[in-house]
């Protein structure tokens, strides 16, 4: 914040001051009006300070760290509904990512803020918003999946096929009886991190392409295909 805009906010506080309590109208009061903006100044300059002195990493650390932060005080204050989906440490990382680009407009709104926050404030905002923003496109994404789905089911299929074609490689005995397709189908769904990732598995074992998932979902093929190359690897892991 420069000089001419601390003096601005000191006028400010003054005549809001004074407004509301023509008594103390003085150059004492002056004095402590702009006191107290060079304090505001200060607040704010230190919390740009504070973000940019890290290093790429450790914004990125801090920003993980926030993640789960927001998902606890959620959790604590029964307003878990954008948070219920971080479970696991590259839904943080997304979070993370997604917060990255909203700390430095945020920073400049808080130089700018009659009232600026620290850069704990920031970044809990930031990583609010990001997880808000995530859950509502998950939620749009599992939502077009599964109209993929249901449309699969009203043309008479009755999803007995296991999504075994799209995790090549995953088993080198064939899977026949049905106990063995039931047991199958839920070890792959249970690799799935998230709801988008469950969709994606029974469109894809209800016939449908990468590609016409992706279209449904606005995601990119290569956004999906990775997605199932996690799948893959998760399950593998776990078998």
């Amino acid at each position: 914040m420069s000089k001419s805009q601390i003096m601005r906010q000191a006028w400010s506080l003054y005549r809001a001051t004074v407004a509301e309590f023509p008594e103390t109208r003085s150059r004492a009061q002056f004095a402590l009006c702009l006191k107290e903006a060079h304090r505001a100044a200060h607040a704010a300059t230190a919390a740009r300070r504070e973000w940019e002195n890290m290093s790429g990493e450790e914004q990125y650390t801090a920003l993980q760290k926030m993640a789960w932060t927001v998902k606890h005080r959620a959790e604590a204050t029964g307003r878990a509904a954008d948070t219920e989906w971080i479970k696991h440490p590259d839904d943080a990382q997304t979070v993370a990512a997604d917060a990255w680009p909203r700390v430095a407009p945020a920073l400049t709104r808080n130089e700018q803020s009659d009232e600026p926050h620290t850069l704990t404030h920031i970044l809990f905002a930031a990583c609010t918003q990001a997880a808000h923003i995530i859950s509502r496109a998950e939620y749009r994404h599992a939502s077009n999946c599964c109209q993929l789905t249901s449309t699969a089911d009203a043309d008479g299929d009755d999803y007995t096929q296991t999504p075994l074609d799209i995790l090549p490689s995953v088993t080198a005995a064939p899977i026949s009886s049905p106990e063995d397709i039931a047991t199958t189908r839920a070890a792959i769904e249970a690799a799935a991190v998230d709801s988008t990732e469950r969709a994606i598995i029974r469109a894809l074992a209800a016939g449908h392409t990468v590609r016409t998932i992706a279209a449904a979902l606005g995601m990119s093929k290569s956004a999906i295909q990775r997605r199932i190359d996690k799948i893959r690897a998760r399950y593998l892991a776990q078998a």
